[in-house]
């Protein structure tokens, strides 16, 4: 099958990145004269505390993972490929050396840290290269997805299976039984919670995804999207409690910034809906992983306010 044929089949099978973000898969490998990949980069480092579907996937299904990496990289056209994990998933990792043994897939042991698991930051890692601030891996030859996604693709190119469950993690001190489900897309949140055992008395907030990137929700009957990775219940203790002050000017957030982004400057420009000033800080650059809220000792909502100023810019470009 040619890379064309694969990219269709995908398309038709609405495959989207499993990771979080969503973005359609076929348009990641999707051949391009203009720009020309040379390595396929699989992510599989899950760095997102509570969440552990890809560990799981890693460990019990390391087979089909180098089978169908190999095939997301004739359907790119990369000429290398590598798997990142990272070095607290001893476990996925040997599985995935024995797996990948002779297929030409390298694996890429790397250092536990917070967030190893952007596009940016894993390519990094791996191939010692930079994506430009704004740019896309492919800029430089790369293209990026993870190990959930690869699974699906080679549903959707060798057995014609569309995308209609995923894996999702109900995790976090506040569910009484913690467990890793493959669910149906569209099923309720609150129906996986009660087949977790509900909730304990100490629960406290409910999170669809993790605790740094989730966002928080009440309607038990908000449904499983394809960009749904899990669901976080914490308690109050889990819940870091911090009240809220004005910014100090401190710098906490620039130093933890994985993007080298002054986070309470494109905060501040989204609040007072200033766009072109939240332009000039690279709003768009920010994935939001939430390094500098976690750090504002002011605990001030800053990646809420950057959130806010990228929708006022999306709606902006719809008018």
């Amino acid at each position: 099958m040619g890379s064309k044929s694969i990219s269709a089949a995908i398309n038709a099978a609405g495959i989207v990145g499993l990771g979080g973000a969503a973005f359609p898969t076929h348009v990641k490998i999707m051949p391009s004269d203009k720009k020309p990949v040379h390595t396929l980069v699989i992510n599989g480092c899950e760095c997102e505390p509570y969440l552990t579907t890809d560990y799981r996937l890693m460990v019990e299904a390391p087979e089909a993972i180098v089978a169908r990496a190999m095939l997301s990289a004739r359907a790119v056209g990369a000429l290398s490929a590598y798997i990142g994990i990272e070095n607290n998933k001893l476990e996925a990792v040997a599985a995935l050396r024995r797996a990948a043994a002779g297929a030409g897939i390298k694996i890429a042991v790397l250092r536990t840290k917070y967030p190893q698991g952007s596009e940016k930051h894993l390519i990094k890692a791996i191939l010692d290269r930079e994506v430009p601030l704004c740019g896309l891996p492919s800029d430089i030859g790369v293209a990026m997805t993870n190990v959930a996604t690869v699974t699906s693709v080679a549903r959707a190119v060798m057995r014609r299976i569309p995308l209609t469950h995923r894996l999702v993690s109900v995790a976090g001190g506040g569910i009484v039984q913690p467990k890793n489900l493959l669910v149906p897309i569209g099923i309720s949140m609150g129906a996986l919670i009660d087949y977790c055992g509900g909730l304990r008395k100490t629960a406290a907030r409910i999170i669809s995804g993790g605790p740094m990137m989730g966002f928080a929700f009440t309607n038990r009957a908000t449904p499983v999207t394809k960009g749904t990775s899990g669901i976080t219940v914490l308690t109050h203790e889990e819940i870091r409690h911090v009240e809220r002050t004005v910014c100090i000017h401190c710098g906490r957030c620039v130093d933890v910034c994985p993007m080298n982004l002054v986070p309470t400057k494109i905060a501040l420009a989204s609040r007072l809906k200033d766009l072109n000033l939240a332009r000039k800080y690279n709003i768009m650059a920010c994935f939001e992983c939430g390094s500098c809220a976690f750090a504002c000792p002011a605990g001030l909502p800053l990646v809420q306010h950057i959130r806010t100023g990228k929708t006022l810019i999306a709606a902006e470009g719809k008018r």
